[in-house]
């Protein structure tokens, strides 16, 4: 009888260990757990000035490793270089070709655009990242309100692929919840 008890007693204190050795895991998951958030808007910071900005920010309680970021228009991703004329170029590109057509250079009619990378980059809980941004001038208005109506309409979204330190992955679309769990940042975007 003494050595069932034993038994017993034993494969309770397993079973314990088991469930609060998952119950501690979960908790240091969910304690570094990143939720990336994929924004835009036409203010700037002091919500007056008029700003096309698209911004990329991680709402968790844990970094974000961004493995990839994306702009897309009408769902097909723009090359990072030279981003903002190649954007107007797929969304507005009759308006854009009117506005820049007597320019060589087209930033005569833009004017300044502020980019950053977002990846491959570390977003630490409520930190934000300013992937582009594009103040409103008399000289570009016109293409700055064409470039806004398509962001507006949702021709202009944005997409990313991002790790907790655990190795969990997510892929997210601006616009879409809840985030979609991938395998990791590469097979997710081979998926697309």
């Amino acid at each position: 009888m003494l050595a069932l008890s034993a038994i017993f007693v034993s494969m309770c204190s397993l079973y314990l260990a088991h469930n609060s050795s998952s119950a501690m895991e979960r908790l240091v998951k969910a304690s570094s757990w990143p939720f990336i958030q994929l924004e835009s808007g036409n203010t700037g910071e002091d919500r007056v000035t008029p700003d096309l900005a698209f911004i990329v920010s991680n709402a968790g309680t844990g970094p974000a490793r961004v493995h990839s970021f994306d702009l897309l228009v009408d769902g097909q991703p723009v090359e990072q270089s030279n981003v903002l004329v190649r954007l107007l170029q797929a969304c507005c590109d009759d308006v854009y070709t009117a506005e820049t057509a007597e320019h060589e250079n087209p930033y005569e009619v833009l004017g300044v655009i502020y980019t950053r990378p977002v990846a491959p980059t570390l977003i630490a809980p409520n930190d934000e990242v300013v992937a582009m941004g594009w103040p409103r001038t008399e000289t570009n208005e016109r293409l700055w309100q064409a470039f806004d109506q398509a962001r507006q309409e949702g021709r202009i979204t944005t997409r990313a692929c991002y790790c907790s330190v655990f190795d969990e992955c997510w892929r997210v679309e601006s616009g879409e919840l809840p985030v979609q769990q991938a395998n990791a940042c590469e097979a997710a975007l081979e998926e697309r």
